[in-house]
């Protein structure tokens, strides 16, 4: 019996959404993981905190000048699903 509803995504989509960079920034303040809280995605927000957990602490999400997805961070979180380090 599936505990959820399941689909498909691209690691884009997931790093864009809100709760992703959300997990991400609270892990890398150093705040506890917040599961109680009522969000659009649980899933995408565990996702950011194990990724803050593994990138280097100076890798960014997004690149501020160009507003688009770093790609070295797109290729880290490819490879963190690929080998099981980030549940896909």
């Amino acid at each position: 019996m599936a505990q959820c509803d399941t689909g498909r995504t691209t690691v884009e989509k997931v790093m864009r959404d809100p709760d992703f960079r959300r997990g991400f920034a609270e892990y890398r303040a150093g705040k506890a993981p917040d599961f109680d809280k009522e969000r659009r995605e649980d899933w995408a927000y565990e996702r950011g905190r194990q990724f803050a957990a593994i990138a280097p602490r100076d890798m960014v999400i997004v690149l501020p000048r160009k507003r688009q997805l770093n790609p070295k961070a797109v290729k880290l979180f490819e490879w963190s699903i690929a080998f099981r380090d980030i549940l896909p």
